[in-house]
Parts: C-alpha cells; sequence; structure tokens
C-alpha cells in the first residue's frame, strides 16, 4: 500500500491511497529475482524432432500432461530425451512463466543434496552460510521443479521428498518452521521403480505419487525411422552439409544406438567437425558397423538411384517414395505418394498404390496406420532403400510381384 496527501492552500484536502494485491507483487519479484539465476525451461514440444508415429503418440500425451498440475514420471533409457521432454512440459503449462529449476539426483552426494533441494538455515551445519539458503523446491515456487534420476535418491530423502509431495510443505535443514510451496513435480528415472519398489529399494508411497502420470519414451533403436532426421538435423545445427550423410545413412540406420539420441548426436558431432565426405562409419568412434551393409548412395532431399531404376508401378518406386516422404518428415498417405509420384513425372492411380501399399505391409517393410499417422517404414524397408542392392524379386506380371532378401 502506498499513499499521498492533497493540500490546497496549505490545507490537507484529502489524499489517495493505492492498493496493490500482494500476489500479484509476490509473483513480478519472484519472476525478477530468478530469472538472472536461469531457472527457466529451454526447450519446447516444437523442438522434438521425430516422424515416428510411436513417439507423435507420446508427444501428443505430454501435450496433455502439460495442461495439468498433476505429478509426471518420464521413464526412459539414458539419452532418449527425458529432461527434453520435462522441459516442454512446463513450457506448455501455465506455470510456463515460472522458473523451471532442474536438479540431478545422482549427481550429488546425499547430504549436499537433501540441503539443495530443501534448504538450510544458518548455523544448520559447519560451513553454512550466514542467513541460511533457500532449497530449489523455494526457489521453484509457483513453476516446476525437475528431478532427473529421482531411482538413486537415497531412503532418507525419499521419505522427505514425500511429505513435500503429500503436505507442500518444507522443512530446511536445521529448521523448525514449515515454508508452503506451490511447486508441481516432474521426475525422470532409467531404472525400474517398479522392481526396486518390489525389492525395498524404493518407497511404493512415493513410487505413486510420483507416478500419477507417467510417460515412457521409447528408445532409439526401436524408432528408426527418426535417424536419418535426427542426423540431418544435428549436422544442420552445426552448419554441416547434410551430404555428408551419403555413405554413413545405411551403417546409421543399423546400428543400435544403446546411447540413444544422445549417442547420435554426438557421432554428428564428430562427422561434423571432421568435414570429410569420404568419412566411412568405421572412422566414427564406438559405431558397430555391420560390413554386410552397403553404403547408402541416398543424399537427403534427392531421388534415390533406385527410384529411377525401378519401374514405375512396382514396389520398389513406391517403397522410395515413402522413404523420401518420410526422411523429410512428410506423411507418406496414399494420395500423398499419388501426388509424390506426379511430380517426379510418373502417373499411378491410387487403386494400384493402395494394391502396392498392401503388398509392402505383407511383405513387413512399412507399417499402416489409421489418420494422420500414415504409412512409415519397419527397419528391414528403410535398410533396404539405404542398399544399392538389385535383390528384388519381380512378379511373373506387371512387375509387381513380391520381393525376396
Amino acid at each position: 500500500a502506498s499513499r499521498q496527501v492533497i493540500e490546497e492552500n496549505g490545507h490537507f484536502t484529502g489524499g489517495v491511497l493505492t492498493l496493490k494485491a500482494a500476489r500479484h507483487v509476490e509473483e513480478q519479484e519472484l519472476k525478477l529475482r530468478l530469472h538472472s539465476k536461469g531457472y527457466q525451461a529451454k526447450f519446447s514440444f516444437a523442438d522434438l524432432v521425430t516422424t515416428s508415429i510411436r513417439m507423435k503418440r507420446v508427444v501428443e500425451q505430454a501435450e496433455k500432461m502439460a495442461s495439468s498440475d498433476l505429478a509426471v514420471l518420464i521413464l526412459g533409457e539414458s539419452g532418449t530425451g527425458k529432461e527434453l521432454f520435462a522441459h516442454a512440459i512446463h513450457q506448455a503449462s501455465t506455470r510456463s512463466s515460472f522458473p523451471f529449476v532442474a536438479v540431478n539426483c545422482s549427481s550429488l552426494p546425499d547430504n549436499l543434496l537433501e540441503s539443495e533441494l530443501f534448504g538450510y538455515e544458518e548455523g544448520a551445519f559447519t560451513g553454512a552460510r550466514k542467513g541460511g539458503k533457500p532449497g530449489l523446491f523455494e526457489q521453484a515456487h509457483k513453476g516446476t521443479i525437475f528431478l532427473d534420476e529421482i531411482g538413486d535418491i537415497s531412503p532418507n530423502l525419499q521419505s522427505r521428498l514425500l511429505r513435500v509431495l503429500q503436505q507442500k510443505e518444507v522443512l530446511k535443514v536445521g529448521g523448525t518452521r514449515l515454508l508452503p510451496v506451490d511447486v508441481r513435480v516432474i521426475a525422470a528415472t532409467n531404472r525400474d521403480l517398479t522392481r526396486m519398489v518390489n525389492e525395498g529399494a524404493f518407497r511404493a508411497d512415493l513410487y505413486y505419487r510420483l507416478k500419477v502420470l507417467q510417460l515412457l519414451i521409447p528408445p532409439l533403436r526401436e524408432r528408426k525411422e527418426d535417424i536419418p532426421l535426427l542426423s540431418a538435423h544435428f549436422l544442420r545445427r552445426r552448419g554441416a552439409d547434410e551430404k555428408l550423410l551419403v555413405t554413413l545413412l545405411a551403417s546409421l540406420v543399423k546400428h543400435d544406438w544403446h546411447g540413444n539420441v544422445r549417442e547420435l548426436e554426438n557421432a554428428m558431432e564428430y562427422v561434423a567437425f571432421m568435414n570429410d565426405h569420404n568419412l566411412s562409419a568405421n572412422d566414427i568412434p564406438g559405431l558397430e558397423v555391420d560390413l554386410g551393409v552397403e553404403k547408402v548412395l541416398v543424399q537427403s532431399n534427392e531421388i534415390p538411384p533406385q527410384l529411377y531404376r525401378a519401374a514405375p508401378n512396382n514396389e520398389r518406386f513406391l517403397l522410395n517414395l515413402i522413404y523420401l516422404a518420410k526422411t523429410s518428415g512428410k506423411n507418406a498417405g496414399r494420395r500423398s505418394l499419388v501426388e509424390q509420384a506426379r511430380q517426379n513425372g510418373v502417373v499411378i492411380h491410387e487403386t494400384e498404390v493402395r494394391k502396392i501399399v498392401e503388398k509392402l505391409r505383407t511383405e513387413g517393410w512399412i507399417e499402416v496406420s489409421t489418420g494422420r499417422g500414415g504409412i512409415t517404414l519397419t527397419e528391414s524397408g528403410y535398410l533396404l532403400c539405404c542398399s544399392n542392392t538389385e535383390t528384388w524379386k519381380l512378379g511373373e506380371t506387371g512387375g509387381t510381384g513380391g520381393m525376396g532378401g
């Protein structure tokens, strides 16, 4: 509140009293105080690069979760992008203008993590800062706290964290006063929490508090259709030429990527740094190469050589059209394939496309889904498009027979 007196000819004739809502002032002060600390989400759903139907379903689930204030548990192998999803969920939520505080629970020893999460009072322990220190929960007030590697916290911290989730209150180390906090919790782990609960290594009540909403991120080896798209994305981000992938893509698709997207990104960092068009998969550190797979001759956004050699009405022609669409991040429905063929100077009817698509599906080269998902290549379909071998067995009539390895 503030006041100002009105004076006329030396006499007080009135005044003005200004009142501001305390909550509004508190929120503005909080934004200014924490902005300099960098407690902001850096990624949104627009930063997620995928053409995988399965991954798109996960993104749709995450977008729905963003509208809620319920706790979210993100599960997935290391390097799948769990933190990126946490950033995106916060960014799309009603809390987006408030802090996003991320902490890796496995990177700090138990006692230090406790003081970081909950803060401490002056004199709480030897070396404690004069005046104490606010914890990360307190600093995330009104916003979101992201607890990465939640499966690594000790039983003691599990008990304290459960209290915060249940009571919405924080007790500082060495403190006696409970501090109310309004924080949304997003947790993530690459560990099997269900097994840990059964073994007594993780509290069941905390587990069920954290997994009100659960998101499972598939590993990269289960969505290999994203590998060409992600590889090109990482090279573009480094300002490198996408044509560096010409001799590498077949091996990249075949590799299992146990380090997931993080491992692929590191590999592309190496490719971009070397900037050598003669680079082979054998030259990339850590990349396991199956020497039986031939190198790719397909350049991004260009017609594969196989497309020119394939008759317009056979499966190889259509499979390559699907490949071009998916690696460009476009839909590959029947109508779009007809249009894409027309743009390449080939007239093919939708009924013929439908017949060939069904044959490709039966042979296991593609998967067909309803709705916007359209047609996607299976792993074997991608490998076939990336190879330069003439292994197709055309049928007796019309060139539309089955395909053999």
